[in-house]
Parts: structure tokens; sequence; C-alpha cells
């Protein structure tokens, strides 16, 4: 089924899995366009389409306009509305300005800065390793330094693999980046992936770590806190700083639960994960669990 004009409004709300897999596709054959209008939802999918027009890509035009250049809104309207609205409620709704949703984790002035801090040469290297379950990705990041300053050094994912074969990528990721110690993922199946990988360690510490909300809850605010701070150096990975946008906090009647508002936030756990197992300063033992 092809279609000439597909036009979505409040596209920002609309999972980008049915634009891009659903939508797009009806244009394949016709030659057609596509046009999205919505009221900015944080920086998405949405506010990555519109960066692409803005940046001048190919077959792609992007266009905002604020609520004041519509001769059909009443400027005292707008007015009593600025005064009742809290700012960054009133700049996303009349000023079509992206800003990030009150869900955000990571900010996203926080993560443009993180791109170009200072590269850290020095400290040991720790990996942090996500086991896929289901539709999932297994991801590692290597990560340089200590907790008052580190750098991501790689960050690799992969998905429909065998568990032995994901242990051995990830063996072979941690050799090659020098890792001294490994914090992995020992929530469910991820305990017998972590004895198969001390298994093949050679003298690289194996650390475990269960997620449960409490936990989660510490090690991404440990994260967060390094990239407000400035304490982090992100490498140009779209990937990763696609799940750093989209990572939100959910509120829940007891303890916050954490994950991507879309797609994966695999490589954002490993991170985290990595993240716990960095030293202080003046600290010489490695942390984590090591069993034998």
């Amino acid at each position: 089924m092809g279609a000439d004009h597909i036009l979505i409004d409040e596209a920002a709300f609309v999972p980008n899995t049915l634009i891009a897999d659903t939508a797009m596709p009806m244009l394949a054959t016709t030659g057609g366009r596509m046009t999205l209008i919505s009221t900015p939802f944080g920086r998405n999918h949405f506010y990555r389409y519109f960066l692409k027009g803005q940046i001048g890509e190919s077959d792609f035009w992007s266009h905002t306009g604020p609520s004041d250049e519509n001769p059909g809104v009443d400027a005292n309207y707008l007015e009593l509305q600025r005064e009742v609205m809290n700012e960054s409620s009133f700049a996303t709704e009349y000023l079509a300005e992206f800003r990030d949703s009150c869900a955000t984790v990571f900010g996203y002035e926080f993560i443009q800065d993180a791109l170009s801090a200072p590269a850290i040469s020095k400290g040991t290297i720790v990996v942090g390793a996500d086991w896929a379950r289901h539709k999932d990705f297994t991801a590692v990041v290597a990560l340089r330094g200590t907790r008052m300053g580190a750098e991501v050094v790689a960050c690799e994912a992969w998905t429909n693999t065998t568990w032995s074969h994901s242990v051995v990528k990830v063996m072979d990721f941690a050799r090659a980046y020098g890792a001294r110690q490994l914090v992995c993922d020992a929530t469910g199946v991820g305990d017998f992936a972590n004895e198969e990988l001390r298994k093949i360690a050679q003298g690289c510490r194996v650390g475990d770590f269960t997620f449960t909300r409490h936990k989660k809850h510490g090690i991404i605010s440990d994260l967060a806190w390094m990239l407000e701070h400035g304490r982090m150096r992100l490498p140009a990975d779209p990937d990763l700083i696609k799940e750093l946008e989209a990572f939100e906090l959910r509120p829940t009647d007891t303890v916050p639960k954490y994950g991507a508002s879309y797609g994966h936030d695999d490589r954002v756990c490993a991170l985290a994960l990595a993240c716990h197992g960095l030293l202080h300063p003046g600290e010489t033992t490695i942390k984590g669990k090591d069993r034998k």
C-alpha cells in the first residue's frame, strides 16, 4: 500500500517505530512526502528529525513557529499563560522550544558538554557489561579514570548471538582496552554468564551487580552526577548519545523506575556499571564481588 502524502499530527508523541517502520515505507514506491507537526516533547525522535532540516540534510526541511506568530492567538492570553505556567512548560507549549522533559535523567546540555570535555589520559580501565535479554543488546563500555574524572574509551553492542559467543566477545573487548576489572550485570541469567566469564578472565577481575530498582537508582544517580559536574568525557557515538537522551525516570508509588522512552538503554546501563567500578582518587583496592 502506497501514499503520496502522510501527515502526522503531534508527531513527538507518536512512537518512532510507527513513523519509521510503518509510515515511511508507504512512500517508497510513490516518491511521496511526509509532514510531521507537533508541540516539542523533550529531545526525542521528533527533535532529531527537526535537526536534520535545520542543518540542511538532503530531503529534510524544518521550521519552528512560536504562538505569537499566529494571528489567531490573542496576545493577552499568551501573557496570562506566561504568568501562570512555569518557564519551561511555557517555552515548550507556546514558544515551540525543545527542552528536556521533566522525566529526562541526563540533561541535553550536560551531554553536549561531555562531548567536548578534556581527555583523560591516565587511570585504570573498567569495563561495564549489560547482558542481553529477549530483544535487547549485550552492551559493553570501557571507561578510563576515577570518580573525579573519566572518559569513555570505547562502546560496543550486539544482539542475536549465543551466550557463549557473547561471553567471549566481552572478554575480547576487555583485553583489547587493557581492562583490570569488569562490572557485569548479574540479574537473572546474567549470573550464569558471569561465571563463564570468570573461567576465561585470566587476571581480570569480574564483579557482579544485580539490578533492583533501589540499586539501579543509585548507579544511575552516580552517572548523572558525573555528567552534571563535568566529570565525564563522552565519545561522538550516536547510539550511546541517543540512549542517554532517551533515558527517563518514570514515577511510581515506590521507587522511581528508569528506562528508555524509546529504543534501548543497554549502553546506558553498561556505562553506569563501569562508573560503579571506578575508584575514588587515592583508592588502590578494586571493588566488586569476585567469586572463585
